[in-house]
């Protein structure tokens, strides 16, 4: 079977990094509910190789067993897809920078004997088969058009949103109708933006480095528009499964596209009013620090994780509008050390490290949004 932890010549342990990273955003964004989070582990625990890894190890020291792999990796994941259900794998830990990646292994490893084929057992499902019935509804791929009433009440919920909040609000809709499958996001706010910037030219891209995706990975016919084709455009993909891939491959291109672009996109940016209420949240878990390293982490902040320009700003020329994205992005490239600067303050409050602060500042913009 393929081993699926080896992504475009990228050894596991890189792979696995990513993953890492990503879980803990989403541990630490407030805006993910623990359901969501957990729904999210058990799609993306095929891409961790784990099953397969610790499926190796057990065959490998009971040699004289005529035990088939497949069996053994099938029993390893239903035990870990089953203490994924039970949040075995603390959000917090995960969000302070536990790795999700070496809880499973331990985990797995530990509950090794479990996964043992038991004699009376008949029918095994396909592992392939097994992640889909527990990580995803079958769906089927030949009635994965929007119907009018579908676009109707779509576009009766968008008409009042307009700039990112309209593309996220559509997202969140499209989402939900074809199951979508959640996208790695790169850490690197400029590579976020370089990303943004080339999908949003070209509508029919996505699809192409999708395609580019499966060619490597799951065998899909070679097309030369693969050749030179941006090997970042393809790592957004990393988290997702072959059933899943699939279906990306079914849905229209428009949907595709708006999925990939709200995956790279900022949140929306809040008006002044609430900014201010959190810059006051902010300097009193820092009651030594400077007004400069305030100011600065409330910029690197917003400029980390929202929109920078206005969707009512619609007199800016588009040079001028990714100018000021550009500079934004910049400028989000300090958040990280800055955040390291206020660690440092005496007196602070705002969190433990880097992790748990940004954790802060997220779940301040949440609280004061929910009492607006």
């Amino acid at each position: 079977m393929n081993n699926t932890n080896v992504i475009f010549g990228q050894k596991p342990v890189e792979v696995k990094n990513r993953i890492d990273s990503y879980l803990r955003q989403l541990a630490n964004d407030p805006f993910v509910s623990q359901d969501d989070f957990i729904d999210q582990q058990k799609k993306i625990l095929p891409q961790t190789g784990i099953a397969h890894d610790i499926a190796g190890r057990i065959m490998l020291k009971n040699q004289s067993r005529n035990w088939s792999a497949d069996d053994i990796e099938q029993n390893v994941a239903v035990i870990l897809l089953r203490a994924i259900g039970r949040g075995k794998f603390d959000r917090q830990r995960l969000g302070q920078g536990a790795s999700f990646c070496g809880a499973l292994r331990q985990y797995a490893w530990a509950s090794r004997t479990d996964a043992y084929p038991k004699t009376d057992k008949k029918n095994p499902v396909a592992l392939d088969d097994l992640y889909i019935e527990i990580a995803e509804p079958v769906q089927d791929f030949d009635h994965l058009d929007l119907s009018d009433e579908d676009i109707k009440e779509s576009m009766s919920q968008l008409a009042r949103k307009r700039g990112i909040g309209r593309l996220l609000s559509t997202d969140k809709i499209l989402s939900v109708h074809y199951g979508l499958p959640t996208f790695i996001k790169p850490d690197d706010p400029i590579l976020c933006l370089r990303l943004y910037q080339k999908v949003e030219e070209d509508s029919q891209l996505v699809k192409t480095a999708l395609k580019a995706f499966m060619c490597r990975i799951d065998g899909y016919p070679f097309d030369e528009a693969f050749i030179g084709i941006d090997e970042d455009l393809l790592a957004v993909f990393d988290s997702t499964t072959p059933y899943e891939r699939q279906k990306l491959l079914a849905i229209p291109e428009i949907v595709l596209h708006l999925h990939y672009l709200a995956t790279l996109s900022l949140r929306q940016r809040p008006n002044e009013t609430l900014r201010r209420r959190h810059r006051r949240a902010v300097e009193i878990v820092l009651p030594s620090a400077s007004s400069n390293l305030i100011d600065r982490i409330c910029s690197t902040f917003w400029d980390a994780e929202t929109e920078s320009v206005s969707a009512h700003c619609t007199k800016l020329s588009k040079e001028t509008i990714d100018q000021r994205r550009s500079d934004a992005a910049a400028n989000a490239t300090f958040f990280i050390s800055t955040l390291q600067e206020a660690l440092a303050s005496p007196g602070q409050a705002i969190g433990s490290d880097v992790q748990s602060a940004r954790a802060f500042l997220m779940q301040t913009w949440a609280n004061l949004e929910a009492n607006q």
